[in-house]
């Protein structure tokens, strides 16, 4: 679509074809008047369809000059609905604009910090004069830069405790001692990615603060082509266009992670795009799939599938083909990576794709926007596309080589912290297959709900949960009554003030552990305690667990002195209409018309927990971080 249709879509108020058009320009032309235009357009957006993106503030300290990054990195985060509004510190001026004495607004907090701090101007000697240092010279200029580093990271989280900080790390050097570099114990390249693992300890011991590899995205698209060394000298701006491209590539991903929700499930199509061919005409001995090509790239499609599922991400299949076909490949083929084990949900049948969707986003209880569809059919993905436009549709290349990088490149699946329950995710929708083909047994929901032998702990949360419980505000949606997303230090703040209260469920059964899957930050206001935010994971919806966590609250509000009221929000979304009736449906008394329900305290019973937990209650009071 050229500039003037994509303006007519913007003038006559067609504004999500507009931002479509707009993204796809981005994909097209990266020329310096295509960003250009494509900016205008976000402005335009902006004002005139605010709930189309969200608007998020980015401020860049960096060591040097990094101002034409901004209209790429804005525009490629438009593809995931952002509105990103980027500042820049002064000029090699970081380090005052971490103390609070640079030009960046101090009253106005960002909800990102990037630090762009090379080791060109943090320890010139490290690059420019390494051989001719001792070893001790060596390790004591490395020391100070990490002091100063730290200081740096200790610096933002005071100044903006709630801005997520990704700070850069140092782009390794060709190496001080040419081809000897790898005979020396004590190298130029060895020096640097000590560093950069003594960074990342650094990132780690701190929520909210994140290492960016920027070596790693430099080396994707090769050292030449990343640098421009015409513009280092005039303009002290060390990249090319395609090592700006590369580096704001990067940044989008941590932004959006951060930002957007996080889809949960990969759906697969089978025919020439988990094998080559068509196992109806060519019988599971005959598909390509093995240690030669094409066969060994449709391999690595799968080992790449796989490390999905290791990593928590859902595996699931949606296939017109006769079963029996499929499940022999799945169960006997020798070079299968993905079995039947890693694929909690399937749909093999000659029902439309549409439908078999729907019907695996109710098993696996999730959205089908948290859903991504990878067909190599153009017909059936462009028939979805229009038929279920909340699934991200992908169509798989037609070179096989590509299959793996496609899954490299799927940036709504990014987290930027692990949990225990995580890396056991695969193995919790197994243990939901088997509940749901057990439920089948008994006549009615209690019956089977007793059978489960649940064991349901509240507990106040305390560091080790904080990235969990940060998690779940920023993922659930179905059953969420307010959406309200915090980061991992937001939830710090919450434990840190005495009139908050956090508390998390941990719910386990015959069939397995769900882990964490439930959150409550309450807040004390005056006579009244608020229910700030009231979560659960979709995977334990249906078991009454939301009562018996309401029990507990409204038990504690009347063991708080001067508590006289418990106040809740419901505040609709798309995703959460199921929970619209929560409040009354125990009633709640309704307080006025935006949403807010009321409970007197001590002017009735609280309501009973169900009889089929086992329950483990918190302690009076909650944990002090």
């Amino acid at each position: 679509m050229d500039r003037k249709a994509i303006e007519t879509l913007l003038e006559e108020g067609r504004f999500a074809e507009a931002r479509t058009a707009l993204m796809a320009l981005v994909e097209a032309d990266r020329s310096a008047g295509a960003l250009a235009f494509v900016n205008r357009g976000i402005d335009t957006l902006a004002v005139r369809w605010p709930a189309g993106l969200v608007e998020t503030s980015v401020y860049v300290l960096r060591s040097i000059t990094l101002e034409p990054l901004a209209p790429r990195l804005r525009a490629q985060a438009l593809r995931d609905g952002l509105d990103l509004r980027i500042a820049f510190g002064e000029y090699n001026q970081f380090e005052q604009e971490i103390a609070g004495q640079g030009a960046l607004p101090a009253d106005v907090p960002p909800d990102f910090v990037v630090v762009a701090a090379r080791l060109e101007e943090l320890a010139p000697q490290l690059l420019r004069r390494y051989v001719g240092l001792a070893p001790e010279e060596r390790s004591a200029i490395a020391a100070e830069v990490l002091v100063r580093v730290e200081g740096w990271r200790d610096q933002l989280r005071r100044r903006w405790p709630n801005a997520t900080v990704l700070l850069q790390g140092f782009e390794l050097p060709a190496g001080a001692f040419g081809l000897g570099e790898s005979r020396v114990a004590d190298g130029q390249r060895r020096r640097v990615r000590q560093l950069n693992d003594q960074l990342v300890e650094l990132c780690r011991a701190r929520p909210g603060v994140y290492f960016i590899d920027v070596d790693a995205a430099i080396a994707e698209i090769g050292r030449l082509h990343a640098y421009d060394a015409r513009m280092w000298a005039h303009a002290r701006l060390p990249y090319s266009v395609e090592g700006l491209d590369a580096l704001a590539a990067l940044l989008r991903r941590f932004i959006s992670a951060v930002r957007t929700p996080r889809q949960k499930c990969v759906v697969l199509d089978c025919d020439n795009t988990l094998w080559g061919g068509i196992i109806g005409e060519d019988g599971p001995k005959g598909i390509a799939l093995g240690p030669d090509y094409p066969g060994s790239a449709f391999v690595a499609f799968q080992d790449a599938l796989l490390n999905l599922h290791d990593r928590g991400i859902i595996l699931a299949l949606c296939t017109k083909n006769n079963e029996a076909d499929v499940l022999e490949v799945l169960d006997q083929h020798p070079a299968q990576v993905l079995r039947r084990e890693h694929l909690p949900a399937m749909r093999i049948n000659w029902q439309d794709k549409a439908t078999n969707l729907t019907e695996l986003a109710r098993e696996l209880n999730i959205g089908l926007d948290s859903m991504i569809f990878i067909d190599d059919s153009d017909f059936e993905c462009e028939l979805l596309r229009k038929q279920l436009p909340e699934v991200r549709v992908i169509q798989a290349p037609a070179d096989p080589l590509q299959l793996a990088r496609l899954v490299d490149g799927l940036c709504s699946l990014d987290a930027l912290d692990w949990s225990e329950e995580d890396y056991q995710r695969g193995k919790m929708y197994q243990a939901q297959a088997a509940r749901e083909r057990a439920r089948g047994a008994f006549g009615s929901l209690d019956d089977y709900l007793r059978s489960l032998d649940m064991r349901l702990e509240l507990a106040w949360t305390d560091v080790p949960q904080i990235a969990r419980v940060s998690q779940l505000t920023r993922k659930t949606n179905q059953f969420n009554l307010t959406t309200r997303r915090y980061s991992e230090q937001e939830i710090e703040s919450f434990i840190a003030n005495d009139y908050a209260y956090v508390m998390h469920a941990h719910l386990g059964d015959r069939f397995g552990d769900h882990g964490v899957t439930g959150v409550v930050i309450l807040v004390r206001e005056g006579k009244a305690l608020r229910i700030d935010t009231f979560l659960m994971s979709c995977r334990i919806i249906g078991r009454k667990v939301e009562d018996a966590i309401m029990a507990w609250v409204l038990q504690f509000a009347e063991s708080l002195p001067g508590v006289e009221q418990v106040v809740g929000e419901y505040i609709p979304t798309k995703k959460n209409q199921q929970t619209k009736d929560f409040y009354p449906r125990l009633g709640f008394e309704a307080d006025g018309d935006q949403g807010r329900w009321r409970w007197p305290v001590g002017s009735r019973s609280a309501p009973s927990y169900p009889d089929w937990f086992t329950l483990t209650l918190p302690n009076s009071t909650a944990t002090e971080l």
